[in-house]
């Protein structure tokens, strides 16, 4: 279990009014438990501070140097601007390094407009200012019991989608029909009291053996 505490954004901590009112999909109150564990994208946002930093370093190594009178050289420009004037825009060497530029900026601009995968699952609370969740894993342990805990059913896994939750179970060949619904049910009901953020649809795979 994961919890957020404090006092959040002004923006967002005036979502419910009344702390009674519970935290839910498509509230802003809802927005601000998303956020509270949305993926930093700590690799992606290294590697934009690096290159901007070392970008911005080396060029002002070259201007400063530049107007002392000794320019430091550090990047052969000068080579580079004969080239782009000898070059026309149809030159595959042109295209391909301005595709590589496009493309680094796209996948910036992906990272920062679209949500990463959580490491954990957001819950509903009934308190603005208490943000709280479960790891993936730990959910998907808990759902595993569950299901394992229905007669017949054993060997349960679960696999934890974007929208769903996949549950397979090893059950007896004559009993295939009511311990999936037996699973689907009892994993929907844990589902409906741990509350998670997110609705999911419980789909149900058995397995058969023999007894």
């Amino acid at each position: 279990m994961t919890t957020h505490a404090g006092r959040l954004p002004k923006s967002t901590s005036r979502a419910a009014v009344d702390a009674g009112v519970p935290v839910g999909k498509g509230t802003r109150a809802a927005r601000v438990a998303r956020s509270a564990f949305r993926p930093r994208r700590i690799v992606t946002s290294l590697v934009a501070a690096v290159a901007l930093t070392a970008g911005g370093t080396i060029a002002a190594i070259e201007v400063f140097s530049a107007l002392g009178g000794h320019p430091a050289r550090l990047v052969p420009y000068d080579r580079a601007v004969r080239w782009a004037e000898r070059s026309s825009w149809q030159n595959w060497a042109v295209l391909a390094i301005c595709a590589a530029v496009a493309l680094l900026g796209l996948w910036f601009l992906l990272a920062g407009l679209l949500p990463g995968r959580p490491r954990v699952v957001p819950l509903r609370g009934d308190n603005r200012d208490l943000a709280m969740a479960l790891t993936r894993g730990g959910l998907c342990n808990t759902l595993a019991s569950v299901a394992e805990s229905v007669p017949g059913a054993s060997q349960a896994h679960v696999t934890l989608g974007r929208h769903r939750v996949r549950v397979s179970v090893h059950c007896p060949s004559h009993e295939v029909d009511a311990v999936k619904e037996q699973v689907r049910a009892a994993v929907q009901e844990r589902l409906d009291e741990i509350r998670p953020l997110t609705r999911y649809r419980v789909a149900v795979r058995a397995r058969t053996r023999q007894g």
